[in-house]
């Protein structure tokens, strides 16, 4: 009885431990994207529009890669069907 109620003990507890890594995972996540949009706001903002670009291309391909690779293309593009 005691190994049974230790092993859904020890499974509860990965499971939150789990969950508390996603979601700083997620909120990291969030943070740096946040970061990039700012630097890229900046790059127009103060004129430089090439870097804008490079910033634009480089967060584009990231996110295609690891966020948006569903098939539902990058934020605020519209996808041919």
């Amino acid at each position: 009885m005691d190994n049974v109620n230790n092993d859904e003990r020890k499974e509860k507890l990965l499971q939150i431990i789990q969950e508390q890594i996603e979601n700083s995972h997620r909120k990291a996540k969030k943070e740096y994207l946040e970061s990039e949009c700012d630097k890229t706001i900046e790059f127009q903002r103060t004129g430089h529009y090439v870097l804008m670009y490079m910033k634009m291309k480089e967060l584009d391909c990231t996110l295609w890669k690891t966020h948006l690779g569903s098939g539902n293309g990058p934020v605020g593009r519209q996808t041919a069907e």
